[in-house]
Parts: C-alpha cells; structure tokens; sequence
C-alpha cells in the first residue's frame, strides 16, 4: 500500500500537466485572448498544479493528500470541459468564417402555360439569349445545357433585356436563359412587374465565377489603428445556399474599438445609389452591387465612406431562421394578430351554378366607411369650418380671428394618421398589391392626389364621394394600361409610361385650372370695383 501511495504525487502531476497542456493548446489555437493575457492565464493555471502537486507530495499526511486528490480531480475535470468547450467554439468559429466561392444563377425560363417540364421538352426549340456580359455567362450555361441534353442548342441573341422578355412573352421564341438578378431587376421597372405569374422556372444551373481583383476598390486611407477594425455586414434576398450573388437588403458596416470597447453601426438604405467599383463612376443602387458579388458591395461602401472594410459577414434568410433557432428560438403568439383580421372576407357566389368567386374584403370596406363617417363629421364641427375656412382663403380665415397655423398643423397631425392607418391596412389587405415601404411616403402621396382629382374633386374642395369614385378609376386604369399597350403598342412599357404622364398631368391640369380660375375670379373682382368707383363718381358730380 505504501508503495502505491508514492507513485500518487507522480501520477497527479503527470496527470494535471498533460491536461493543462492541452487546454492551453486548445487556447493557443482558439486565438481568443490577447497575448500578454493569454501568458498570464498559463502562469496561473501552472502555478495552480504547482499548489496541488504540493498538497499531494505529502503521502503521510493522508487528510492533506485527500484535499489534494479531490482539489486535483476537479481541476482536471474543469480542464477537460475547458478543452472540450474550447474545441467547439473553435469548429463553429471555422464553420462561419470559411467562405464557399460565390457563384450566379442561370435559368431556362418559359411562359407558365408552356407544357414543358423539363429541360429535355425543350430539345429542338431556340433559346433567346443575351450578349455576354457581367450578370449573364451565356457561354457557361449553354456549355452545361450542352452537356446535359448531349446536343447543340440553338440560340438566338436579343440587344436588350427588354427585347428579349418582349419575345418570350409575345410567344416569338419559347424559352431564354436568364440571370434571374436581370429580371428582379425588370420587375421593379414597372413594365414588367407581373413576371413572377406569367414566367416559369425549368431549370436552374450554377455558375462558378473566377475571383477577380477590382478596379480601386476604395481611394488611399490611411492606417487604422491595431485596435480599430470594420466588419460589413450583407443581408441578401436569397434563400438556401449563402454563397450565390444576389441583391445585398441589408448594408451594415460594424466598426469595432477594442481599446474602448466601442461599437459603431452604420445602417446604408439599399436603394442609395452609389457608384460601384466596376461602373467607372455610374451610381446604381446599392443592393444591386450584390449581384456582381460581396467584393462589389464591400467596395461600394468603401468608396462611399472613404474608408478600410477588413472583414465581411453574408446572411440570407435561411441562414437568419437557423441564428434565431440557436439561441433558442422566438415564440409569436398570433391569435388576435392584426394581419389575420383585415384578411378576414366574405365569398360571394361560391362558384355556384358556375359563376366565378366573387371575394369582398369586409374589414377593409368597413375602415373606408368609418373613415368617410370620421370626415363627414369633422367637417360639421367648429374645428371642420375652421379647415374649410382656412383650406379656401388664408387671408379671410386670419382676419375671421382663426388662428391659421394652428389649425393647418393639427389639420396636418389628423391627416398624418389617418394616412399611416391607410398604409398599414394596405400592406395588410390580400389582393389589393405589394406595398414598398421604402420608397411609400415619395409615391402614396402624388397618387392620391390624382386619384381624387380623377374622381373630380378641386383643388379646395372634395368630398368622399369624389374620393371613392378618382380611387376606382384610377386603379382601374393602372390595372388596364399595361396590358392595352401591350396590345395596342407591343411595348407594356408604353403602359407605364402613360401611368406616369397621368398621374403628373392630372395634378398639373388642377393645378393650371385652379390658377385659371383664381385668376378670372380676380379680373371679375377688379372689373366689379372698377364700375363701382366709376358708379360713385357718377352719382358725385
């Protein structure tokens, strides 16, 4: 027994040296600590086994070398969940920060009533193609398609986006390949913003781009500090695999003070234009610099800010859902959700002796009638003949004794609200369209205020009758004049632009008629008292 108890001191120190050495090991490789730190935690922990082999070198003192064993044993057991911890951060570390080599997307498209299913249906039949260029590598994709169907493939080349999404859709070639970047980017042009429902995908192939240095990315700069660092952070519109090259949403540069221990965050709007590092100076939307590769929208925001990006961090939405599933989720409670409340509607001959489902969004209808209920009674109040007064001549409602800008700014606050609970109710309504909220408070405005010039409201006066009526001609006639210049032109374009001189020339037309107005009103007003000066002069002699 005493021969064992001497090789106890031994085995200790064997043991907690061994361990302690790997644990330091495994801090070493996680690189996590400063070095003047990372040294003082190696003293400690080896002047921690010293201590303990110390407690247990002693084999007489049994009650002293039974503290040490246990002092020992625990110090071991935290080592080794240390190392173990330690080896984990490092692999999901390595896991986040290894970056796959980006690639773009080429897609077959064809018309959503084509029959073809798959890219074999399409043997034989002329692909519409662009010419080579940044977003389309035509020669890639038909190399694979080549391979594919052990074939050549026909293609036919189109100058122009347009002219070749024209083509497909009049039916004058029956498939194209696309970057499907080229046309996200046509559906928010307007022209053609109903692709999603009249085009179908028949296959999907990827594209691997060589990685290339840009042009200057950024001007010179100067050093930054050992202590400073900058991270970008790009959210993009994808989902599934984060290394293919789409619009960049979300544009975010963290810079990180370690001496301060500061952290800046600076939030750029995706539809900023900004020149791109591959544009020679022409400005294009930020999120569009996603599309030629994280490299274009780093640079981007380096020429932007006229600053040094070290790092870059890239999600999507898959990769977002999988971050909030590893801290443990986000549990939403949506019974009583608004959104399940205003898509509430009632159906209306259900198909029955064959006619079509009508569907009437009953909530919706409901706010507009209180909302015409809330302007009709306003108006009959003190605080309505105020904005009447003031709505139709300043200058009188001054000398009535109204105070004029404290009516106009409550005026303003009222219909402030009401227009955001407008704006939230669209967004929330099915069937009624898509809402940009970026771009909500430059567009809402200029079409409501044709919509109720439309309907034949002045413009110092309207009513809700008039509001109704501009409102459903209005959208009808967006609704119709894509498809009548489709039809009429060739070109849905035309539709857009005959949207655009609407809404202005119908705003400009009240406005040229109301100066028209307000300036006979003011001839027959001087006209008036010249006839009574010369009516008094008369009676006077």
């Amino acid at each position: 027994m005493k021969k064992i108890l001497k090789f106890i001191p031994l085995g200790a120190a064997v043991l907690l040296l061994a361990v302690t050495g790997l644990f330091c090991a495994a801090v070493l490789r996680a690189g996590l600590l400063p070095g003047l730190w990372t040294a003082l935690l190696f003293a400690g922990l080896f002047l921690l086994d010293g201590l303990l082999i110390f407690l247990c070198a002693r084999t007489e003192k049994k009650g002293r070398l039974i503290t040490g064993l246990v002092l020992a044993l625990l110090f071991v057991l935290g080592l080794c969940f240390g190392t173990v911890v330690l080896n984990k951060t490092v692999k999901a570390l390595r896991r986040i920060t290894e970056t796959a080599p980006e690639f773009s997307r080429a897609c077959v498209y064809v018309r959503t009533e084509d029959e073809a299913q798959s890219i074999e249906d399409l043997s034989g039949d002329i692909f519409g193609v662009l010419p080579p260029g940044l977003l389309n590598d035509t020669e890639e994709a038909l190399s694979q398609i080549n391979e594919g169907l052990g074939l050549s493939v026909q293609t036919r080349e189109y100058a122009g986006l347009g002219d070749l999404l024209d083509a497909l859709l009049t039916g004058e070639i029956r498939c194209v390949i696309l970057n499907p970047e080229l046309l996200a980017i046509a559906g928010e042009l307007g022209a053609y913003d109903m692709l999603d429902e009249q085009l179908r995908i028949i296959t999907e192939l990827h594209i691997q781009t060589p990685d290339e240095p840009l042009p200057s990315p950024a001007p010179e700069t100067e050093e930054t500090e050992d202590h400073c660092f900058s991270v970008y952070v790009s959210g993009i519109d994808t989902f599934g695999d984060v290394s293919v090259k789409s619009r960049s949403d979300v544009n975010i540069i963290v810079s990180v003070n370690t001496l301060t221990h500061q952290i800046l965050m600076i939030t750029t709007p995706r539809d900023y234009y900004v020149p791109l590092p591959i544009s020679n100076g022409e400005r294009d939307k930020l999120t569009h610099a996603g599309i030629y590769g994280i490299d274009v929208s780093k640079g981007a925001l380096e020429m932007l800010y006229d600053t040094q990006i070290d790092y870059y961090f890239r999600v999507n939405f898959t990769g977002f859902e999988k971050i909030i599933d590893a801290i443990g989720g986000i549990d939403a409670e949506l019974e009583g959700y608004p959104g399940t409340t205003l898509n509430q509607a009632v159906d209306i001959f259900n198909g029955v002796g064959g006619g079509r489902k009508i569907t009437v969004p009953v909530i919706t209808w409901i706010f507009v009638l209180l909302l015409c209920a809330f302007n009709t009674f306003i108006m009959k109040t003190r605080l309505g003949q105020k904005f009447r007064a003031v709505g139709q001549n300043r200058t009188v409602a001054n000398s009535s004794g109204i105070n004029v800008d404290r009516t106009r700014v409550i005026a303003i606050m009222i219909s402030t609200v009401l227009a955001g609970w407008g704006q939230i109710l669209f967004m929330q309504s099915d069937g009624i369209g898509t809402f940009q909220t970026y771009a909500a408070h430059e567009q809402v405005g200029l079409y409501a205020g044709a919509a109720i010039l439309v309907g034949g409201a002045s413009i110092d006066r309207a009513t809700n009758l008039q509001a109704l009526i501009g409102t459903f001609l209005f959208h009808s006639l967006f609704i119709t004049a894509q498809s009548a210049a489709s039809n009429m032109f060739g070109d849905a374009a035309v539709g857009e632009y005959f949207r655009a001189f609407l809404s202005y020339g119908v705003i400009a037309l009240a406005l040229v008629l109301y100066a028209w107005r307000g300036a006979q009103q003011r001839k027959a007003n001087n006209l008036r008292l010249e006839a009574d000066n010369k009516e008094k002069v008369s009676k006077k002699k």
